[in-house]
């Protein structure tokens, strides 16, 4: 199988989820909450999915290029955790 060579163009960074973080100050305390608080659960349970699969191909030659995608999922949903923890924090503290 061969695969053409990729664009150099930048990834997609459009998000309704950042959108909405963006105009947080037009909603309620509570709203903007509630949306990090889903956002970190949906990156919490793909992590927790990633790690189940990471146990079962982590040692697999077979499943190297899979297990280097993989850690690229890991580090994004550890990101989403770290990031909404972070905001979380500081909205308590401005409140």
């Amino acid at each position: 199988m061969q695969l053409r060579a990729a664009s150099s163009r930048a990834p997609d960074a459009r998000s309704t989820f950042l959108l909405k973080i963006f105009f947080g100050g037009h909603m309620s305390r509570a709203a903007l909450v509630a949306h990090l608080e889903r956002k970190r659960r949906w990156a919490t349970s793909c992590l927790a999915e990633y790690r189940e699969i990471e146990e079962r191909i982590r040692d697999e030659e077979s499943s190297y290029f899979g297990y280097v995608t993989l850690r690229w999922g890991i580090e994004q949903a550890e990101a989403w955790i770290r990031w909404a923890d972070e905001i979380l924090l500081e909205l308590e503290q401005r409140s």
